[in-house]
């Protein structure tokens, strides 16, 4: 019974985490931040992201990226999706605690206090390099990209 009991409360945390976020884009050019909160939810199947105040979800699934507003569902073009997908897997493999997906993507180096990503080749013309910490749970993802903006992520607890 005990082991049964273990198993199923596993289950359910593997079921589905959300975590509420805040998110922060410089933008250089402007010299100006623009400041959203939202939540993700992360499940074995799928990771779900949303904005307040915004009518529509971005949800990865196997690969795929389909934006939901009201009952439709879209698929997003591949051609569109590049970088959302690097950002979807992740998000998933900071999650999973499995950073075997982003090497094919990124050099990882770890620091004491925190984890940096080097974009390899082909995506250095969207991003320059992404920092996050996550000890028990994510504290932080920063993303630098190309054109001296940047983007961070940290949860709202």
């Amino acid at each position: 019974m005990f082991k049964f009991l273990l198993f199923f409360i596993l289950q359910l945390s593997l079921v589905a985490q959300t975590i509420s976020f805040k998110e922060e884009r410089y933008i250089d050019a402007l010299e100006n931040s623009v400041f959203k909160k939202g939540h993700i939810t992360l499940n074995s199947k799928n990771i779900e992201l949303k904005y307040n105040h915004s009518s529509t979800t971005y949800r990865y699934e196997e690969g795929s990226i389909y934006t939901i507003i009201g009952n439709k569902q879209t698929l997003v073009p591949q051609e569109q999706t590049m970088v959302l997908n690097i950002f979807f897997t992740l998000l998933k493999s900071i999650y999973s605690n499995n950073t075997t997906p982003l090497e094919a993507f990124f050099s990882i180096e770890e620091h004491s206090n925190h984890t940096q990503l080097t974009p390899k080749k082909n995506l250095l013309t969207y991003i320059s390099r992404i920092e996050y910490k996550k000890n028990e749970s994510l504290d932080y993802l920063k993303i630098y990209l190309p054109n001296n903006d940047w983007i961070t992520i940290e949860p709202i607890h």
